[in-house]
């Protein structure tokens, strides 16, 4: 029982969204008590191995962080406890990660990937609960009763892939859910944010992953034509951002629907204009995860046991270990590793470049000289995301090699797949969609864009117009969903 599919969205949605709307204000207690049921339900269908998972992670952490909080504040007893449940919520993790292989394969949709033995959102609800670990000692007014607790650890929408919702952000939500009801017009907002995300993966992401897939099967006969390598490359970037993204929003959006307000994924990382922006836009709780658990951390301790004026020094060490961190999370192989470490060497090497004198000298953005380098910075950084993401994808490395190495006419050559004109004709609207226009999140108000004629033409609002829209994209996905043959799919990051 997919967030996507019939039974979700027509019977175990409605019947949820009814029942807690009904409890709230008369009897909170109830209301938020039905979300960690419905979380037991939807798991018990979908992948009964996280029951027990998730289950024994809340409550050794719940009693773990209960133990802590008896403790005086820098005692060692209360840093082996925080030890143990690190290693609680990491274990798990780690033991299934290592049986990921080479880190080839692991974004493969059609779950044939050595990666989708890992339970659902194991990645995801493990780094949570740390969260809760790190943040209860930190701010000990941010208690929740064990059921409130429960509901937080285990929101069914969220389990799958994310948003990872920090426990410092999400208490004081959690704290009131159930109080009052939830506004109309945010399960309003909500319900919309649901149905255009299902599009978004229905009507692209899907699509998108059925035409490149043949693609990704020629390469690994070690020839491709140049133009399906850049198909295939450029195909799968944005299957993955659709995929992934559309699965947020569906997310937050359900959460809407309950009065909680999620965290932002995605903020368009393909209109980065640099390395720095990208990492800034693209999954966005992962990095503030990373940031906040991890960089500021280890930033600290290098600072205390080395030279603190070596401040470059130490931010450049720290951010290594973090995106050696991030490469870890997705898979546990030397080569996934290396590749966030030269992504993370790429990120130090231009805040240097930044700081330097050199790039203070930089043509005017608005001369010729640098407009050129602005539009070559950003599609060599679109080519090299590309790359990574063909990393993922490809099912070897010689799979990947002939992709990359084709790109340029170095790989043997064949004719052209039959479905690579028909492809590149469905990537030039979506590319223009992904690199113009405003995102699912600023359209919706939940973070601000930039004003524009086309920004205030797109904000979501509750009137006719935003009415009959929503109608038509629902009609939409209701004839699609119902229609024979018609393949959900299955959401990328949801096995991570």
């Amino acid at each position: 029982m997919a967030l996507d599919s019939a039974p979700f969205l027509f019977i175990f949605l409605p019947v949820l969204v009814l029942l807690f709307h009904a409890c709230c204000g008369r009897a909170s207690s109830l209301a938020v008590a039905l979300l960690p049921l419905a979380s037991v339900i939807y798991c018990a269908l979908i992948d009964p191995r996280t029951l027990p998972l998730l289950s024994a992670m809340i409550l050794l952490n719940y009693s773990l962080v209960q133990a802590i909080l008896r403790t005086p504040a820098g005692a060692t007893v209360r840093a082996v406890l925080t030890t143990i449940g690190l290693i609680i919520s990491l274990a798990p993790l780690v033991l299934y990660k290592l049986d990921g292989g080479d880190g080839f394969g692991l974004m493969r949709p059609d779950g044939a990937g050595s990666q989708h033995l890992v339970p659902l959102g194991l990645a995801f609800y493990s780094l949570q609960q740390i969260t809760y670990l790190i943040d209860a000692q930190k701010n000990t007014t941010l208690k929740l009763s064990f059921v409130r607790h429960l509901a937080w650890s285990s929101l069914f929408c969220q389990l799958p892939a994310g948003p990872i919702a920090p426990y410092s952000t999400m208490a004081p939500q959690y704290a009131d859910l159930g109080k009052s009801r939830p506004a109309a017009l945010d399960t309003l907002k909500g319900l919309s944010l649901v149905l255009f995300g299902l599009l978004k993966k229905t009507l692209i992401a899907v699509p998108l992953g059925h035409m490149i897939t043949p693609l990704y099967r020629s390469a690994e006969t070690g020839s491709i034509h140049s133009i399906d390598a850049f198909t295939a490359m450029w195909g799968f970037m944005l299957e993955l951002y659709f995929n992934f993204s559309a699965f947020s929003d569906i997310a937050i959006g359900l959460a809407l629907c309950f009065g909680l307000r999620l965290p932002v994924n995605f903020n368009s990382p393909l209109q980065a204009r640099d390395l720095g922006d990208y990492v800034a836009r693209w999954h966005m709780s992962m990095m503030h995860f990373v940031r906040s658990y991890v960089f500021v951390p280890v930033f600290r301790l290098l600072a205390h046991y080395l030279n603190s004026r070596m401040s470059l020094s130490l931010w450049a060490a720290a951010t290594i270990i973090s995106f050696s961190v991030m490469g870890a999370w997705h898979s546990l192989s030397f080569t996934m590793i290396a590749v966030w470490v030269i992504w993370a060497c790429g990120l130090v090497g231009f805040q240097i470049c930044r700081s330097s004198r050199i790039y203070k000298r930089k043509p005017q953005e608005k001369s010729i000289l640098g407009r050129f380098f602005k539009v070559f910075n950003i599609v060599f950084l679109l080519f090299m995301m590309s790359v990574t993401a063909t990393w993922y994808r490809a099912d070897s490395f010689d799979g990947f090699s002939t992709i990359v190495s084709g790109l340029f006419g170095f790989s043997p050559s064949t004719s052209m797949i039959i479905s690579a004109p028909r492809l590149m004709f469905f990537l030039a609207p979506i590319t223009l969609l992904t690199l113009a226009f405003p995102n699912t999140m600023q359209i919706f108000g939940l973070i601000s864009g930039k004003p524009s004629l086309l920004m205030r033409a797109l904000t979501w609002r509750p009137n006719r117009s935003w009415g009959l829209l929503t109608g038509i994209a629902g009609a939409i996905f209701l004839l699609m969903i119902l229609s024979s043959g018609a393949e959900q799919g299955d959401f990328i990051y949801a096995r991570f």
